[in-house]
């Protein structure tokens, strides 16, 4: 009986040891996820990000609507100036909503109904590269996403696009 008992002992002890174990484990691992999760993000999710806007930016290039801001804004003369008349037509028809859907609207709805960064950004990516510009996305605090445009012609080297402002910087590619 007494070997039963210090058997049963043994086991609960073992248990207990065995529980403390797996909650340090799973606080271990935790913490690593947490630590790998606030110095990795913006790196993993810009890329991941930035191909899945890409896609819809090769979806969207012959959307009517596109074509249409494509063939008026490209008459102008110098890459500036179409990046001006891009911005000047969302200044007057984007209206920005928060709504929280998931996924990218086409073109047509997103300037009916509104539309989030993300589908601006993606809208002014894809004029641009219609327009033969060089244009990727930047993000901000990895939950705001713009359009970033490559001018060779003026004295800034690129744009950020942001619904309804544009900021151009000098800067390198």
């Amino acid at each position: 009986m007494k070997k039963k008992k210090s058997l049963l002992i043994n086991i609960k002890s073992l248990s207990k040891d065995l529980t403390l174990a797996s909650l340090t484990s799973v606080f271990t691992l935790g913490l690593l996820i947490f630590f790998l999760k606030m110095s990795l993000p913006t790196v993993f999710n810009e890329t991941i990000l930035s191909g899945f806007y890409e896609g819809y930016t090769e979806k969207y290039k012959d959307d009517p609507l596109i074509l249409n801001i494509t063939n008026k804004c490209g008459s102008f003369e110098t890459e500036y100036d179409k990046v001006v008349c891009v911005n000047s037509f969302f200044k007057e028809h984007f209206v920005f909503t928060d709504d929280k859907h998931l996924g990218l609207n086409s073109p047509s709805k997103t300037f009916i109904d509104g539309g989030v960064c993300r589908e601006s950004a993606v809208i002014y990516c894809t004029i641009f590269k219609n327009l033969g510009l060089e244009c990727n996305y930047v993000f901000e605090y990895n939950r705001h996403v713009m359009a970033n445009v490559w001018i060779d012609n003026i004295n800034a080297d690129w744009c950020i696009l942001d619904q309804t402002k544009m900021t151009c910087e000098n800067g390198t590619r």
